[in-house]
């Protein structure tokens, strides 16, 4: 097909929330390809006064390293690094009722991200196969579980069973520090 052709079929399978299925990154994405040698041309039409529009092919090679590289990602956790955990790492530097309120303020946008994906997934369900569905399905899993998360410690701060003093960690961080490098040791 063509990089439009490619462009139309991700839109209408809602594949916006996992991948940039932007015109452009479609584009580059397919010279990227083609300088590869993992897709190839196979010719070019042009229908009525639309601009000409190459058509391309995977590859043999293409085939192979596509298939390698999907299974390898299905069965094999990455690490990554959304900023959520990075945040959640730095939280001690807040006092705890601000915490607690940006962690309801984030399960309360992501319960709205939730509902408009049941909206979505209910308008689709009967045009696309499940298996076209299924990170969506992922998608929805993981963020219910980090809303339930969300909602447990902001309920375990407001309680008090999870509590911190901002200026005691930067004064015991500094101690830490001091009584590190007093040892000789060297931390980054």
């Amino acid at each position: 097909m063509h990089p439009y052709q490619m462009h139309r079929m991700l839109r209408e399978r809602r594949k916006e929330d996992v991948l940039d299925v932007r015109p452009a990154a479609i584009y580059r994405l397919v010279e990227r390809l083609d300088g590869a040698g993992l897709i190839e041309p196979l010719g070019t039409s042009r229908q009525g006064k639309r601009p000409e529009r190459t058509v391309y092919r995977i590859t043999d090679e293409g085939r192979e390293l596509s298939d390698e590289r999907l299974r390898e990602m299905l069965a094999m956790p990455e690490r990554e690094y959304p900023s959520f955990p990075a945040a959640l790492s730095m939280a001690g530097v807040l006092p705890p009722d601000a915490v607690a309120q940006e962690l309801k303020r984030r399960a309360i946008a992501i319960e709205g991200n939730l509902a408009r994906m049941d909206v979505e997934l209910r308008s689709v369900q009967h045009l696309l196969a499940r298996v076209h569905l299924l990170e969506v399905e992922h998608a929805q899993a993981v963020l219910r579980a980090e809303v339930e998360w969300l909602h447990a410690v902001v309920t375990d701060i407001r309680s008090g069973r999870l509590t911190w003093d901002p200026s005691q960690l930067v004064a015991s961080e500094a101690d830490r520090r001091e009584r590190t490098a007093g040892a000789g040791l060297e931390l980054e």
